[in-house]
């Protein structure tokens, strides 16, 4: 899974110089005492840590933020508590393992990072301590290393970001490991992983529990083979994701796949590969588990499972003697809109019984107290809890701007509101004022600006697929000064939007505001295809109420080069910058001046090529000097760039950036939008510049006519990517398996179908994808089915999603196995004297699959047919999915003059499908 399977978000970052806050611009008017003054600090919007990050305006390579810093929590995985209560939590977003002191709540920073390029994380997920305090961590690998485990120094007093190498890494061909999920250590220090396998692999790898011996004092790399492993089709593991031990060292083993919890026995002196079964399994629709994934058991044995499906945490009583499935009712269930939870992963408890649960929207770690005597639904708050929204207020930040007082705005989606923070404060502080609630018109507010009179403008896709379908807008409201102080949400009125079918626009992203108030807007054009485009209005004035005007310019066409524009800004002399997530490019359009109509032109300069480093540029800002500064994502590492001023540069400048802000102490993880704030502290202070390699010039005609038509694209990621269904009986029907489907922009998404490749396919109910909008920022999900028709392993599987992108990969795979029908070995009758008749049994065939089977006909063949009766027959027609059964009732009668032994064989065919089985019983007598 990597870090965009989960929520992205697509918002506008605006800043306000002197004159005018542009979406990540500052922009200054002229004849101001500090309109040249460097600015102090930048602001990004994070969208894994649900955050705003601040750093010093000069700051390059891995810079931490500026106090007061954000908790570091980034898409939080697995978590664990040392014995000093020290929180320990895997952050797969920033590929750090974050550390926090005990007793630590709300906007905690961390006081150690484990995280840089000598640590070797990748994509950490499970986390474990060994008595001795040592830290092991799972790690899957990509984007560019190997699944391994990376066994870290106790912690002692260090501090800081510890960017060092690992004491031992178990890595390698032998290891058998594949997608690593938890961790645990058993008091010998046998370490446990629990593993998904790759079921695209040729031939499948399956799912696994690998146990490998304890370190000792071995270091480096351990490319060495486990001493076992739980494998196997007896042992009923499809996804194994979480993983822990009791007293005993009973092995319990979350499924997310099988909706389980396994417990396996203790290993003992068991080598090599276990194909058993479990001696117990939580499953069942009483136990309403849906997708499990963490685990931990405390002292007594209770068991705390943590689903990420249902946003609970349910508690199951110790297991003592109980073996087999075991759908029982959880005694206690932490559950509601009180708990704080949503999507939890990762689960640990103290000697206290404290209970830590990592949850990832908020990126949070949430404490609850010890449960002692209570039991069913808990809908209580957690006692603290590691978060910065509980302290801003923010869920899913997007758009920021600071006006020339310093004050720092944020658009948040859940609830849709503007959150306001004051100067000094780096959003990372409670906010003074907020816009909120449904007077605002606000539905999914994502770029910001404000002018250099205080008013706010707010760019909002609205909702297209709702109906009435709610608008896109661009609502402006009254300056802070009119807004009524925290505590409570003023449910203020805008006091002009700009909507409507005459403004062309759809999905609006960014937004800018120059120093004449001209209004900018990056988004798509409703009344052109939707096409990539940029939106220019004219100043305000004293225009109030609805405004469904059409804009006096618009930047669209081939040869505008823009595919999918994100953020916008305009600088002193009010050219255009705009960056493009499809284009990975920073174009430059010559100011719009005079000229109306649709301007289909090339951009006067192109920030793009393999030397800028540009991958996803999201937000982008100008300082008073004209650096430029670019959000972007990308999964070898995010970053924050600064390219120099472009002076007298035009055509494609393909050079680097000046100073580049990226690594594990900067708590990057998803960057939005950046804004700066004016102070006194020096800019970058790299000032390459910029190679003019091509010119263009601007020659903007009045109502031009576009020359092409841009199709609209977007981006849909998929969760999960991989799904292995495991066994499943030749022509049954799987369990349908959830797939969930976000729009990261930047424009709507139009399905038009989903479809599987065969023998896959669509579930008939709960599909909310097909032929269906879904807006940016927004989801839709849809089952799918396995149907084997017949036993052979499926690999290869995929799912095709028909919209206006490229369709997400999702890999399926499977394995249809035969039916076969259980009965037994022999049948061996007493006695008898020949032409007699012996006592009757009655020989029991049952059916275990989950699917029918049609009967032939009951036929006793073999040497001695004649020997045997069969006086009763319930096996024909159709033997019914499990529990279903029948009986053959036979007797011994030999024929008078026989002798000694007498053999046969009892048996019948049968079909399901186009396959065959047959059911064979040897059958033995003696004549006395």
């Amino acid at each position: 899974m990597n870090k965009y399977a989960g929520k992205v978000r697509i918002g506008v970052i605006a800043i306000l110089g002197v004159a005018a806050l542009a979406i990540a611009g500052l922009h200054h008017l002229s004849g101001r005492a500090y309109s040249q003054t460097p600015p102090a600090a930048l602001f990004v919007t994070d969208g894994c840590s649900d955050a705003v990050t601040a750093y010093a305006a000069a700051s390059t390579g891995d810079a931490s933020p500026l106090p007061p810093t954000p908790t570091g929590l980034s898409e939080p995985d697995f978590v664990a508590v040392d014995p000093s209560g020290n929180i320990y939590a895997t952050n797969r977003c920033t590929h750090t393992v974050t550390i926090y002191t005990e007793g630590s709540h709300a906007n905690a920073a961390p006081i150690a990072i484990i995280g840089g390029s000598n640590t070797g994380l990748q994509s950490p997920v499970g986390i474990a301590l060994d008595s001795s305090r040592n830290i092991y961590v799972a790690d899957q690998g990509p984007p560019s290393g190997a699944p391994s485990v990376f066994v870290y120094p106790p912690l002692g007093s260090s501090t800081g970001t510890l960017n060092e190498f690992p004491t031992a890494t178990i890595n390698g061909t032998a290891t058998g490991m594949d997608f690593p999920q938890g961790i645990a250590l058993d008091s010998s220090g046998n370490i446990y992983v629990a593993d998904f396998g790759d079921p695209e692999h040729i031939p499948v790898t399956p799912a696994n529990v690998f146990v490998y011996p304890p370190l000792g004092s071995s270091t480096g790399t351990l490319d060495e083979a486990p001493t076992a492993t739980i494998t196997g089709t007896t042992t009923d593991l499809n996804n194994p994701t979480g993983i822990a031990l009791d007293s005993s060292r009973n092995i319990y083993v979350t499924d997310s796949a099988a909706d389980s919890v396994f417990v396996y026995p203790p290993l003992g002196s068991s080598t090599g590969k276990l194909n058993e079964s479990p001696t117990a399994t939580i499953s069942g629709i009483i136990t309403t588990l849906n997708k499990p994934w963490g685990i931990a058991l405390d002292s007594s044995s209770n068991i705390y499972v943590v689903d990420q499906a249902k946003s609970s945490l349910t508690v199951y009583p110790p297991l003592g003697s109980s073996t087999g499935t075991l759908d029982e009712k959880p005694t206690a269930t932490i559950s509601g809109s009180s708990t704080g939870l949503n999507q939890p992963w990762g689960i640990a408890l103290d000697s206290s019984a404290d209970i830590y649960v990592a949850n990832d929207t908020p990126a949070s770690v949430l404490v609850y107290p010890p449960l002692g005597s209570s039991t069913g639904p808990l809908n209580e708050a957690p006692s603290a809890a590691i978060s910065a929204s509980i302290t801003t207020g923010l869920f899913d930040p997007y758009g920021i701007a600071v006006d020339i007082s310093g004050n720092i705005y944020v658009t948040n989606d859940t609830p849709p509101s503007v959150f306001v923070y004051p100067v000094g404060s780096n959003a990372n502080a409670a906010a003074t004022a907020s816009i909120s609630g449904t007077a605002t018109g606000l539905e999914s507010p994502t770029g910001i600006a404000v002018d250099s009179s205080g008013s706010i403008y707010v760019a909002d896709f609205g909702d297209p697929v709702v109906v009435p379908a709610i608008p896109a807008s661009v609502f402006v409201y009254p300056p802070l000064a009119s807004l009524p102080s925290q505590p409570g949400y003023p449910n203020v009125a805008p006091v002009a939007t700009i909507s409507g079918s005459k403004t062309d626009i759809a999905f609006p992203i960014g937004i800018a505001v120059d120093s004449s108030g001209k209004i900018y807007v990056a988004g798509s054009n409703a009344n052109n295809s939707y096409a990539a485009s940029v939106f220019v209005f004219p100043p305000l004035g004293s225009s109030s109420g609805l405004l469904n005007e059409a804009p006096i310019a618009i930047i669209s066409g081939g040869a505008t080069g823009l595919v999918s524009p994100a953020g916008i800004t305009v600088d002193f002399s009010d050219n255009i910058y705009v960056t493009d997530l499809t284009a990975m490019s920073v174009f430059v359009f010559p100011p719009v001046g005079s000229s109306t109509g649709t301007l289909d032109e090339k951009p006067t300069a192109t920030i793009s090529g393999i030397s800028t480093a540009l991958n996803r540029p999201f937000g982008i800002a100008l300082d008073s000097s004209g650096n430029i500064y670019v959000a972007n994502q990308s999964e070898e590492g995010d970053s924050v760039f600064v390219y120099p001023p472009l002076g007298s540069s035009t055509g494609l400048l393909d050079e680097p950036p000046s100073a580049t802000i990226s690594g594990p102490l900067t708590e990057l993880g998803d960057p939005l939008r950046i804004a700066l704030q004016p102070g006194a502290t020096p800019t970058p202070t790299a000032s390459a510049t910029a190679t003019t390699t091509a010119t263009a010039t601007k020659t903007a005609t009045a109502t031009a006519t576009p020359t092409a038509t841009v199709t609209p694209t977007t981006t849909l990621s998929a969760a999960p990517t991989t799904i292995n269904f495991g066994i499943v009986d030749a022509t049954g029907t799987s369990k349908a398996k959830k797939v969930t489907l976000t729009n990261k922009g930047p424009n709507t998404a139009v399905i038009g179908s989903v479809t599987a490749t065969a023998p896959f396919a669509i579930a008939s109910v709960g599909n909310t994808c097909s032929g269906k909008s879904v807006a940016v920022k927004k989801k839709c999900s849809f089952e799918v089915e396995f149907s084997p028709a017949t036993p052979n392993a499926v690999t290869g599987g995929s799912i095709e999603v028909s919209y206006n992108g490229t369709s997400p990969a999702v890999s399926l795979s499977g394995i249809g196995v035969q039916v076969t029908l259980k009965a037994p070995s022999k049948e061996t009758f007493s006695p008898v004297a020949a032409g007699g008749t012996g006592k009757s049994k009655a020989i029991k065939i049952s059916n275990p699959a989950t699917v029918s089977v049609s009967l032939g006909t009951t036929s006793i063949d073999g040497t001695d047919p004649t020997a045997f009766t069969k006086p009763a027959n319930t096996c024909t027609g159709t033997l019914a999915a499990k529990p279903g059964s029948c009986t053959i009732t036979m007797e011994f009668t030999p024929k008078s003059g026989a002798t000694g032994a007498q053999s046969a064989t009892l048996g019948f065919s049968y079909t399901y499908g186009v396959n065959t089985g047959k059911v064979s019983i040897p059958i033995s007598g003696t004549v006395k």
